[in-house]
């Protein structure tokens, strides 16, 4: 379970999960906080674990969600209990954020860590307005494999088998 609150006066998204949390409630919560930090204008995210039981089983996929929403200049602090933070920290790796994405043992060293970042309160730029601002300057961010001339993607060769490689 999740539940996701907007602090306007010290404008920081509180994320708080408890129970057992599957992979599609995790990542319906990354999405909604996100969608509600862009529409606020809102840098700093506060997300205690500390109640989570279980879960999500797919934690690439929520680092990797983190990782495509995540803008330059926000900070996520994710509250834990000792015991999670090995956990804590494997998300935070996955992720790559690098400095803007920490683990905190206590809500006072969260809030302290993110409020420089809440203070800088104004509108961002959506994911799909950098997008655009990207391709008009054409410095779109590099593919992962090179476009044939039917404008698909072309990897590796998928006719040998794999003993062959």
């Amino acid at each position: 379970m999740y539940a996701i609150r907007v602090d306007a006066t010290r404008h920081v998204l509180s994320i708080e999960v408890s129970g057992r949390l599957a992979t599609a409630e995790a990542l319906r919560a990354v999405s909604q906080a996100f969608a509600l930090a862009e529409a606020s204008g809102i840098r700093a995210a506060i997300c205690d674990a500390r109640g989570l039981g279980r879960g999500p089983g797919g934690m690439l996929m929520v680092a990797a969600t983190i990782a495509i929403r995540y803008q330059a200049g926000m900070r996520i602090a994710l509250v834990g209990a000792p015991e999670q933070q090995r956990v804590g920290e494997r998300l935070i790796s996955f992720s790559g954020i690098g400095d803007g994405f920490r683990f905190c043992e206590s809500m006072g060293e969260a809030e302290a860590w993110v409020e420089p970042t809440a203070q800088r309160v104004g509108p961002m730029a959506t994911s799909t307005e950098l997008r655009h601002a990207d391709e008009m300057l054409g410095v779109g961010r590099k593919s992962r494999g090179a476009v044939n001339g039917g404008g698909r993607r072309v990897g590796a060769d998928c006719r040998r088998p794999l003993c062959a490689r």
